[in-house]
């Protein structure tokens, strides 16, 4: 049949062009005759539709339009699912096994006898459901054993590395995803592959059915017939994330009458340039529960296709009817042992900060330097290029041909000329590349080599024996530009490479090459920085300085106003206070980020010398239980302090108070002194105390700080019949520091807290139990002790 109509278009093809139009004519004529006719027959004979036969339904086959109507049917059909299953229970076993080739000429998951396969990977869950109590628990494999449960009131979490409680979150995604599904129909699998089902169990359904975040368009909402069963297909095509640059096209069929569950789940998404990956979920046998009525699943296969691959996953799931027993949502007992007996917190003991031996942040030499630097060829690409110009003279002079362009270039010697310089431009443009090249000169001192190698090259090529004054100027010119940029590379050289070697001499330290990728550095080959010296490796970045050499005529002599990190320390790790005179001689510089002095006190004129230091972000001193001073408000740019042996009082608050963009506050062995007034409005992000000892004065006075709290290497000294109270704290956490069950108690007197962290304590999962019977609004998390 479609070779007589390929022929029969050959015919109308290869008539004439009148007669090809005649016949288009009459075609129309006919068609038009016919409708005309079809269309009074039907007018005329109403009941001739009566009597045609509906078509026959097919699997996937529409048996309504998609209508508003439809997708409000559903919603109704959800709701009534939704209070149908208020209790439920499944225990799920998938087992995933090896990728094989995809055979879409025949069914091979159902044709294989699955029990003599070894799965890759095997799970075992179990999930259970009361009204808005819930129990999610993985039991299989054992590295990843996990409990989540809810009984209406608080949230346990228990995994290996570390226990929750916390009231339930208001998103209900939060739960949905971390393996408490409202309905089964969310159990069929990993939530990897039913992501996109998570409208089933959204609370309100019956206003919006599509949450607007998670589909893209109008779904299509139909009744169809599938499998032999009536289900809702919808599709839709679903967000995977809210970058919009991975989006699914989902279907799926839900049995009308089999509790709406999803009989087939499809989601393609593009996994690459030309392959898309297709997951499909299909329930291959159901179970009813013979006390409710309802519908399970009891076999689900799952196959992940991609590139004429695929990999099947099995599902089995039997009813587990414990869901009934409400104190099973209470039980989430610990999988680590540890979290039930802690072993004894390691708390840390005070030591200064070696400031003039270890300098913070990576060095010249380190890995990531060396990383930086070896990929960067541009210097041996200017020597490869004089070799080849040598290489060039020597064919000039040596060969017939070179002979004969060398008479040509001595009649033509302005043609010379202008490629001289047009060479000397391109070294110049090339010499740029390396890093701080043209800042050092030795962009300029290449350029005025080349030109100088340019001039004998070109006079000895053609036998030239007088020089002319364009010549002459020609080499003055490079002459000059090679010495003005040895002149400049010397001047900073010098002064960089004379306080490196002064530093180290009496005792500090100076970290050489490029820390941050938005510094200037300077690149030269291996051997040439061995020659020319570590100043010539590039800027200063970090620098630790014995106080005792930190004068003002030292300072004249070196470039501190280079450096990102600064250090001050004492050799005899004594007490000293800074000079401000030595501290205002360093140039004004936005370079400087982090200021250390380890033992040294910053007074009033030390803080207002620090002022023209505009990008200051970290500072470190010693106050020696000394105020710190109002000045410090002169620092707006501060974002972090850490203050060692500092008096925490009401002065002390009024004095940072003072920095608009302060972030932070590190307290190191304070002293707590009165705090008579609450400091509500100070909005900092948090403070942390070290090496101290929290007795409740102590915690009375940070508990009016409207901030976090957070305790490092501390001990805990409460005793039972002290009065404490943290009337504005919001959260706090301990690490590494002697609490007890007990003693957490004790801080339950905080009507601000939301939140409270732990990590090498004393503090076991009874003591949690406890706090949250107390204060159930409150979450707390607790991680496992650190090795």
């Amino acid at each position: 049949m479609f070779i007589q109509d390929s022929t029969h278009c050959v015919e109308l093809n290869s008539a004439p062009r009148s007669e090809r139009r005649i016949d288009k004519l009459r075609l129309v004529a006919c068609l038009v005759v016919f409708i005309s006719t079809a269309c009074a027959a039907t007018a005329d004979s109403p009941s001739l539709i009566s009597k045609i036969s509906p078509p026959s339904i097919t699997d996937g086959q529409a048996l309504s339009p998609t209508s508003a109507s439809g997708e409000s049917r559903l919603k109704a059909e959800i709701a009534m699912i939704r209070q149908a299953y208020k209790g439920w229970g499944l225990k799920r076993t998938i087992k995933t096994y090896p990728t094989v080739r995809d055979d879409s000429s025949q069914d091979s998951v159902g044709s294989t006898d699955w029990s003599e396969r070894t799965p890759v990977v095997s799970y075992s869950d179990d999930f259970l459901r009361l009204g808005d109590r819930f129990r999610a628990e993985r039991l299989q494999p054992l590295q990843q054993k996990m409990v989540f449960a809810y009984d209406g009131q608080i949230g346990r979490m228990r995994f290996f590395h570390g226990i929750t409680n916390r009231p339930l979150s208001p998103n209900v995604y939060a739960q949905e995803r971390n393996g408490a599904p409202r309905l089964p129909h969310g159990v069929l699998v990993e939530f990897y592959y039913s992501r996109h089902l998570n409208w089933l169990v959204l609370a309100d359904h019956e206003k919006q059915l599509f949450p607007p975040e998670s589909v893209i368009g109008q779904p299509s909402v139909e009744e169809v017939q599938f499998n032999g069963h009536p289900c809702w297909r919808v599709s839709w095509f679903g967000i995977n994330n809210e970058d919009l640059d991975v989006v699914s096209d989902c279907e799926v069929y839900l049995a009308k009458d089999r509790s709406l569950l999803p009989l087939r789940q499809s989601y393609s998404t593009p996994a690459g340039d030309r392959w898309p990956e297709l997951k499909t979920i299909e329930i291959d046998a159901f179970q009813i529960d013979s006390a409710s009525g309802l519908w399970y699943p009891e076999q689900v296969t799952a196959r992940r296709r991609w590139n004429s691959q695929m990999q099947p996953t099995r599902i089995r799931f039997e009813i587990d009817n414990r869901f009934a027993d409400t104190t099973i949502y209470s039980d989430a007992p610990v999988v680590n042992a540890k979290h039930a007996a802690p072993p004894k917190p390691i708390v840390a003991k005070y030591a200064p900060v070696p400031v003039l031996t270890e300098l913070s942040g990576p060095g010249s030499n380190s890995m990531m330097m060396r990383q930086v630097f070896e990929p960067q060829r541009a210097g041996g690409g200017m020597f490869a290029f004089v070799f080849v110009l040598a290489a060039l003279a020597i064919w000039f002079k040596a060969t017939r041909l070179g002979a004969a362009l060398r008479q040509f270039l001595g009649r033509h010697r302005t043609l010379l000329g202008t490629s001289g310089i047009a060479l000397t431009a391109a070294v110049a443009y090339l010499s740029s590349y390396p890093p701080g090249w043209t800042t050092y000169g030795l962009t300029m001192m290449l350029v005025g080599l080349f030109g100088l190698t340019w001039i004998v090259v070109t006079v000895l090529l053609i036998g030239q024996k007088q020089i002319s004054i364009r010549l002459a100027l020609f080499a003055a010119t490079c002459l000059a530009i090679c010495f003005g940029g040895y002149s400049k590379g010397i001047k900073r050289i010098q002064v960089r490479q004379r306080m490196i070697s002064e530093v180290r001499e009496m005792g500090g330290q100076v970290e050489m090459g490029m820390w941050h990728l938005d510094e200037e550095g300077l690149y030269l080959p291996m051997r040439l920085s061995q020659v020319f010296g570590e100043a010539w490796s590039g800027r200063a970045n970090r620098a630790a300085v014995s106080y005792e050499s930190f004068s003002k005529k030292n300072i004249d002599r070196w470039c501190l106003e280079e450096v990102q990190w600064l250090g001050l320390a004492s050799r005899q790790q004594q007490a000293f206070d800074v000079n401000a005179e030595a501290l205002s001689r360093i140039d004004a510089t936005d370079s400087l980020w982090t200021l250390h002095v380890e033992g040294g006190y910053l007074d009033g004129k030390a803080l207002t010398a620090m002022a023209h230091f505009p990008r200051l972000i970290d500072l470190h001193f010693d106050c020696q239980h000394r105020p710190v001073a109002e000045e410090v408000a002169q620092l707006p740019q501060l974002e972090r302090i850490w203050l060692t042996n500092a008096i925490v009082d009401d002065e002390l608050i009024r004095s940072l108070r003072g920095i608009k963009n302060l972030d932070y506050v590190t307290l190191v062995k304070p002293r707590f002194g009165n705090c008579e007034q609450r400091h509500h409005d100070w909005e900092i992000d948090g403070v942390e105390v070290q090496f101290a000892t929290l007795t409740p004065e102590a915690i009375n006075t940070l508990g009016r700080l409207s901030t976090n709290l957070n305790f490092v290497d501390c001990h805990v000294n409460l005793p039972a019949s002290a009065d404490v109270e943290l009337p504005l704290t919001t959260g706090f956490s301990f690490r590494d520091c002697k609490l007890d069950n007990d003693t957490l108690l004790r801080l339950s007197n905080s009507p601000q807290l939301v939140s409270i962290g732990l990590m090498g304590t004393d503090v076991s999962v009874d003591g949690i139990e406890a706090f949250s019977r107390l204060r159930p609004e409150v979450a707390l998390a607790m991680k496992s002790p650190r090795d």
